[in-house]
């Protein structure tokens, strides 16, 4: 049973965070069709199913269609979105009783030319907030701000983030937190700033770090690519690690490949056996 399954139905994006890398594999859109087949599979593998690994999921076009199917299936769902295009599905995601926990990337704004302003782009998350507070939603919500331990100007766009969220919610929110104890401020209900460092992500380009280490790839997380491409974790935004793919083979038969075993065993043992992980960044957060 892994804690969370990424199926990522989209690697389309309608922004170019410059914390994001560029994605390099094909384009393409998961169809409902194969998203039910899918989930369907990962349904008793998982506690939770998030929708994305790249891309915007927000921005899938028949992303309501999705939806349905999550609550027909029973799927706890895990969102993150850069908040953009929130208004599209606003009321029925209120609503959706399949939805768990829901991250609005908010550090987003500052990683794209600015287009609008800040207040234009809060308003609709926080108007959701409070439309959820008031209906007393079950749901968590997320604002990320993972942008901490980085330069004053970065800090200075935080300060601006809480100089709206503040009066809004008549609370005093800031910066001071440590997040290797903490992670989180409550804004309201089940509302809550949310504070991290940004991290690189691997590519094979990168210098070699270690081959001790360990990841919660294959462990507690799996993820599929909207190509159906199976890899073990959510960094592996290019399928450099690919076991299998669902078009050709379940998800039961793809964990079973000896590449699947030798790197879930290596993890188990501290042991970095693939290349791309030996150059992983984010490895180091799972050191003790």
């Amino acid at each position: 049973m892994f804690e969370r399954l990424y199926i990522e139905i989209s690697n389309i994006c309608n922004l170019q965070c410059t914390f994001c890398p560029e994605v390099i594999r094909e384009k393409k859109i998961l169809s409902v069709a194969d998203f039910r087949k899918f989930a369907t599979q990962a349904k008793p593998l998982t506690k939770q199913v998030c929708l994305h690994l790249m891309g915007e999921p927000l921005a899938h076009p028949q992303f309501s269609e999705i939806m349905d199917i999550c609550d027909e299936l029973g799927l706890k769902i895990f969102l993150t979105t850069n908040g953009t295009l929130l208004k599209r599905h606003s009321e029925k995601l209120l609503n959706w009783k399949s939805l768990e926990q829901i991250n609005f990337s908010v550090h987003s704004y500052f990683a794209n030319p600015e287009k609008h302003t800040l207040n234009d782009y809060l308003a609709p998350i926080l108007d959701f907030c409070d439309q959820a507070h008031k209906k007393l939603t079950p749901f968590y919500i997320n604002l990320r701000l993972w942008n901490l331990e980085k330069t004053n100007f970065q800090k200075d766009q935080n300060l601006k983030v809480f100089a709206i969220i503040n009066p809004y919610f008549n609370v005093n929110l800031n910066e001071n937190i440590d997040v290797k104890l903490n992670k989180s401020k409550k804004i309201t209900h089940k509302s809550y700033i949310h504070f991290d460092t940004e991290f690189i992500w691997p590519d094979q380009k990168q210098e070699f770090r270690s081959r001790e280490g360990s990841c919660y790839g294959l462990r507690k997380q799996l993820a599929i690519h909207a190509n159906g491409d199976v890899v073990p974790c959510c960094l592996d935004k290019e399928s450099v690690l690919k076991l299998g793919n669902l078009h050709q083979n379940s998800i039961s038969e793809v964990l079973k490949t000896d590449k699947a075993q030798k790197i879930r065993t290596g993890f188990e043992r501290g042991e970095l056996v693939e290349d791309l992980c030996q150059k992983c960044q984010y490895a180091d957060r799972f050191k003790k």
